[in-house]
């Protein structure tokens, strides 16, 4: 299944970023997070199951180039041929991919990690980095059009699980505290701040289960902190963006309500 992600602008303060596809804040100490817990936040990305593990973007620079060539050895990199890739890779949308493992970088192992899906707040453990060499095929899939380095840092979940779908994980320069509350904001209020419209105008897709609502949790960062509100959404089974059947918002609770960052998976387009 395809998933897919927003891009949504960070929030005019400066401490807390939406984060998606590497733009990332400069790190703060985590000895200023004594003082106000937002300054200890990295950044905060989506995150996805993926083999058991809790996948997310690493939010650290690597040369994922470098790596895939000391790791890839079974082809030539500078010439692969479409042949030699499929005896070694794995096909995906029109591509074939290869995985290749790195070690962990100190820094990384150093942050503590905090997922925020509708269980609420779980620790993550970093256990590995995953490095991805994607090969693009031309329209013919005869030949290399291009080639893409990344990667994914994997975690894996300090208490277990019930049915992991979806959310987002908070990258933290040291321990924060994270606690759940209620919440019960309305699906037209959080439509409305996801559409970026404002009553009495019409938000896309309003009035059908596209914006019904299937649970919310609410997160308070420290005692006095802000708030952010995870929903996730009901699957779009009439089809207004891509048939995905599962969505999931992370908002941030104040004046207004900001969106932060989306993710959808599982969607046919």
């Amino acid at each position: 299944m395809r998933i897919r992600t927003s891009r949504i602008a960070p929030t005019l303060v400066p401490v807390l970023a939406s984060v998606l596809w590497g733009l990332v804040w400069s790190p703060r100490t985590a000895s200023a997070a004594q003082d106000d817990p937002r300054a200890a936040i990295v950044g905060i990305v989506t995150a996805v199951p993926a083999e058991g593990w809790i996948e997310f973007d690493p939010l650290i620079e690597l040369d994922w180039e470098a790596a895939a060539r000391e790791s890839i050895t079974e082809i030539n990199l500078d010439a692969p041929s479409p042949a030699a890739l499929r005896r070694v890779g794995k096909y995906e949308w029109g591509s074939l991919v290869i995985d290749f493992a790195l070690e962990i970088p100190t820094a990384l192992r150093q942050r503590n990690y905090y997922l925020v899906s509708p269980d609420g707040v779980t620790e993550l453990e970093i256990r590995e980095i995953t490095g991805i060499a994607r090969f693009v095929f031309d329209a013919n899939a005869e030949a290399i059009s291009s080639t893409r380095y990344y990667g994914y840092a994997r975690a894996a979940p300090v208490e277990a699980l019930v049915d992991f779908n979806g959310g987002f994980v908070i990258h933290a320069e040291g321990p924060i505290t994270l606690s759940v509350e209620r919440a019960a904001l309305s699906a037209e209020d959080l439509a409305r701040a996801q559409t970026k419209k404002s009553a009495p105008e019409a938000y896309f897709a309003q009035g059908t289960e596209f914006w019904n609502i299937v649970n919310q949790t609410a997160i308070r960062l420290g005692p006095d902190g802000r708030v952010y509100l995870l929903v996730r959404w009901a699957p779009d089974q009439e089809g207004h963006d891509g048939f995905c059947q599962f969505r999931f918002s992370l908002f941030e609770l104040g004046v207004e309500i900001q969106l932060l960052n989306t993710l959808s998976r599982g969607c046919d387009i």
